[in-house]
C-alpha cells in the first residue's frame, strides 16, 4: 500500500469520525478499518456501564449487525435467558461464523438448559447452528469438573462426529 493511499484512508476515517487513536489508524493501514478495533476492544468499556440489561441486550442483538451482538452477549447474562431466546440467537447467528461459534455460546453456556441446547443444535443441519452446538457442549466440558463429566456421553459424541457426514468445520469443532 502506498503513502498517499493511506494518508487518503486516514483522512477520510478522521472525517467520518472513526479514526480515535493509533490503534485505529494501525488498523485503516492495514485494511482492517476502525470498526474493527471498535468490535473487540472498544465494547470492553461500554459493557461495564450497561452489564445486566437484558432487554438491551436483546435490542442489540436483534439488528443482526456484528458489533452489536458481539455487545449483546458481553452484556447479557445467559442464566437470566430463556431457551427459546437462545434458539432464537443461534438461529439468527447462522449466517456469522464468529457469533455462532463464539459468542452464542459463551452466553449459552451460563445457562441451566445449556446441555440440551447443545445437544439439539448439534443435530441442525444447519452448520453454523451445529456448530454452536458442538462449541456450546466444549464450553460445558470446559467448566464442568472432571468428576461431574458424562464420559460416556462424551464418547458417543466423539464417535458421531467422526462418523458423520458433516462439514469438516464441525467436525473438529467437537470436543
Amino acid at each position: 500500500m502506498n503513502n498517499a493511499y493511506r494518508g487518503f484512508h486516514h483522512v477520510r476515517l478522521e472525517k467520518e469520525g472513526q479514526c480515535a487513536d493509533a490503534e485505529d489508524l494501525r488498523a485503516s493501514r492495514h485494511g482492517a478499518g476502525a470498526h474493527f478495533w471498535r468490535q473487540h476492544r472498544r465494547p470492553q468499556a461500554h459493557r461495564k456501564t450497561i452489564k445486566g440489561q437484558q432487554s438491551l441486550a436483546c435490542e442489540l442483538y436483534d439488528t443482526g449487525k456484528m458489533e452489536a451482538m458481539y455487545l449483546a452477549a458481553l452484556v447479557a447474562d445467559g442464566k437470566q435467558m430463556t431457551a427459546k431466546q437462545l434458539d432464537r440467537w443461534a438461529e439468527k447467528a447462522s449466517a456469522l461464523r464468529m457469533i455462532a461459534e463464539y459468542t452464542v455460546p459463551w452466553v449459552t453456556v451460563e445457562n441451566p438448559a445449556a446441555r440440551e441446547l447443545a445437544l439439539k443444535w448439534m443435530k441442525s443441519n444447519k452448520e453454523l447452528v451445529a456448530s454452536a452446538g458442538w462449541s456450546t457442549y466444549s464450553g460445558i466440558v470446559a467448566m464442568t469438573p472432571d468428576d461431574a463429566l458424562d464420559l460416556g456421553e462424551i464418547e458417543e459424541l466423539l464417535g458421531q462426529s467422526s462418523r458423520a457426514s458433516r462439514p469438516l468445520r464441525i467436525a473438529f469443532a467437537a470436543p
